[in-house]
């Protein structure tokens, strides 16, 4: 599968992985509303960053994009610690498809989602550190 179409199919699994995450929060934390709102931001830039990639992918590609079950946990812990890697690995793809791409207007999206993908690193490591000391 090219690099495009497991894009495609990775972001539909990180959104789903998110909205997971919300209920999580939601239901595991004291005053989880608040960080269960912006877990559901973060799914919702997971499908925005899902239709750029579905943009810019061939209908061959997308052909060869099967989408896959979110490794759902009802840990909380787990679950991040499956989402930040998760998201290393999108800030890599990232990075290998800027060194490929020449359109600028690509290479503009592209560094838009992998500062959005830093951001959902950075606040799942911060919340991981929080859960391990509970």
């Amino acid at each position: 599968m090219g690099l495009i179409a497991m894009t495609v199919v990775e972001e539909v699994t990180d959104a789903q992985l998110y909205e997971h995450e919300a209920r999580l929060f939601r239901r595991k934390i004291v005053d989880g509303d608040r960080l269960g709102r912006m877990f559901e931001r973060f799914a919702g830039e997971e499908k925005v960053h899902y239709e750029v990639f579905r943009g810019m992918a061939t209908i061959d590609e997308l052909g060869q994009a099967a989408p896959r079950k979110p490794p759902f946990s009802d840990s909380l812990r787990d679950t991040l610690r499956t989402h930040v890697e998760r998201e290393l690995r999108s800030i890599r793809a990232c990075e290998d498809l800027l060194a490929k791409l020449a359109d600028p207007r690509q290479r503009l999206l592209i560094k838009g989602i992998m500062a959005d993908e830093k951001e959902h690193l950075k606040a799942c490591l911060k919340y991981l550190k929080f859960v391990r000391h509970r």
